[in-house]
């Protein structure tokens, strides 16, 4: 049953997508295709400095460094994690500013074809019933995968209904 949960999802999420190529894939997964996720210490959050919705494939040091800094304050997230950038890269999810707590970004799943990652990105939000911190947060995902040619994102968002 939930292969076909899955598969249906997958379909219906083909039509929502951006990545660094521009590919839009169609597909269809079994279980046995998911790839294990790695999600970098302390992902996802729902506090980080980012002020934008973006999502990132990260190759380098640097632009790991500079996406860490982006995050928060110096140690907010603890070190810059360990990536061995000849075998690895880092794929980053962030949903920006939001006007109060109950909404989060995550990495739900990947599928490698070929030389291409294709992640599912889900995007949660409190539906109006649902009480919620009147704070600014700003989500933020990121997992270490191996090195791949092409990353597509595809996209979901889900509203919470906190009624009953």
């Amino acid at each position: 049953m939930r292969a076909k949960t899955l598969s249906a999802s997958l379909l219906l999420l083909a039509a929502c997508n951006v990545g660094d190529s521009g590919h839009v894939p169609t597909f269809e997964t079994s279980p046995d295709e998911l790839v294990p996720l790695s999600h970098v210490e302390g992902m996802p959050a729902q506090l980080s400095g980012s002020t934008r919705a973006r999502r990132l494939v990260i190759r380098s040091r640097d632009v790991l460094e500079a996406f860490w800094a982006e995050l928060g304050q110096p140690n907010s997230f603890g070190p810059v994690p360990e990536v061995d950038f000849e075998r690895e890269m880092v794929i980053a999810a962030t949903m920006g500013p939001r006007g109060s707590g109950g909404y989060r970004i995550t990495f739900d799943a990947m599928v490698t074809r070929g030389s291409r990652h294709h992640v599912l990105v889900r995007s949660s939000l409190p539906g109006p019933q649902c009480p919620a911190l009147g704070v600014i947060t700003s989500p933020v995902d990121a997992i270490v995968v191996p090195i791949a040619q092409g990353v597509s994102f595809e996209e979901r968002t889900v509203t919470y209904d906190c009624r009953g």
